[in-house]
């Protein structure tokens, strides 16, 4: 019983400790991901996307894969301009 008294401060301050760091560990960020199709359905290899967050003005941009996929982490949450251009169509 004793030992436990001993103990018991220490638990209180880690278990403290724990729950004031969880809020701090969800992820500030935001993603953003896609598949570019032509109107056939087909996929869309190449294709830039550049998106710009409105607030910051911040761009990020990325090439879609050879599924015509494309993903864009760690962005800012807020509000993005997308731009999408496919080298060779106006």
């Amino acid at each position: 019983m004793r030992r436990l008294i001993q103990i018991l401060p220490g638990l209180v301050v880690i278990a403290g400790l724990l729950v004031t760091c969880v809020p701090g560990s969800y992820a500030q960020s935001a993603q953003i991901t896609g598949r570019v199709t032509d109107p056939s359905g087909a996929v869309v290899p190449g294709v830039e996307i550049a998106v710009t967050n409105v607030q910051t003005s911040v761009q990020k941009t990325i090439v879609t894969n050879g599924a015509g996929i494309y993903v864009l982490p760690f962005l800012v949450p807020g509000t993005y301009k997308a731009r999408i251009h496919k080298k060779g169509v106006p």
